[in-house]
């Protein structure tokens, strides 16, 4: 999926070229270890190739929507947040 990303001109994570630059919501870091935390731009690249979905713009304003109707508290886990967006809805079939 990564070449998706660099067919955009981009890196995981790096929203340069995004309308709105960055992320921006209640989530500032996702941690993904107990020593290990994730930009949520990252956070949100890597939980779509991993649901093997195309890094788009689109598909990003998706993630970062369903993002901001997130509940919990911080420290934000990348579990949680998981649970949260496969729990939220389905992607459809390519």
């Amino acid at each position: 999926m990564l070449d998706s990303a660099e067919h955009l001109g981009q890196a995981l994570g790096d929203w340069s070229g995004h309308p709105n630059k960055a992320y921006v919501g209640k989530i500032d870091r996702v941690l993904t270890s107990p020593t290990q935390a994730w930009t949520p731009e990252y956070y949100i690249d890597h939980y779509l190739q991993s649901h093997n979905r195309p890094v788009t713009h689109w598909n990003r304003n998706v993630v970062s929507a369903a993002l901001g109707k997130f509940t919990g508290r911080a420290p934000f886990k990348r579990w949680e947040l998981d649970e949260f967006l496969d729990a939220t809805w389905r992607f459809a079939p390519d």
